[in-house]
């Protein structure tokens, strides 16, 4: 794991910084075991990338045999079959990866593809993208933060 990792005081909560869709130090949001998980199974380069008018995700890139391949961060998280999808539920922050035992903590759930294209927003709606951190290093920054995201994206 390449990337840089900030623990939010008096929380679950783990930011990753990565970089992409035209950004640098964009925040990912993360429990501690998801960052343990992502730092010992996953050889690669961590990124985000935003579609036009679309949620921005983060994905891991890594080199096989020459040939990069990209993976979506919450796939490998949930552990999902072919058949199943990730969903970023309840908030549709596609860089919110929080994936817990504890359901309180969880943004992904796993379920199936009819299920995920009732769940998404309408256009008008897409979520924001919350670029940059206000202050790595100062932890009442971080906690703004963080509160700011949870709010950005909830269902009306």
């Amino acid at each position: 794991m390449k990337n840089c990792v900030i623990k939010v005081p008096d929380s679950d909560i783990w930011i990753m910084l990565a970089n992409g869709s035209g950004s640098r130090d964009v925040p990912i949001l993360l429990t501690r075991r998801n960052v343990c998980f992502l730092g010992s199974e996953v050889d690669g380069t961590f990124y985000i990338d935003r579609k036009r008018d679309s949620v921005a995700y983060a994905y891991v890139a890594k080199s096989v045999n020459g040939k990069r391949i990209i993976t979506p961060m919450h796939k490998i998280l949930t552990g999902c079959t072919e058949n199943e999808v990730a969903d970023h539920h309840p908030n549709h922050y596609g860089l919110d990866n929080r994936f817990s035992i504890v359901p309180s903590l969880n943004n992904l759930t796993v379920v199936s593809p009819l299920s995920n294209a009732q769940n998404q927003l309408v256009r008008n709606r897409r979520p924001v993208f919350f670029e940059k951190l206000t202050d790595p290093d100062s932890a009442e920054a971080l906690i703004r933060d963080i509160e700011v995201i949870k709010t950005l994206n909830l269902k009306l």
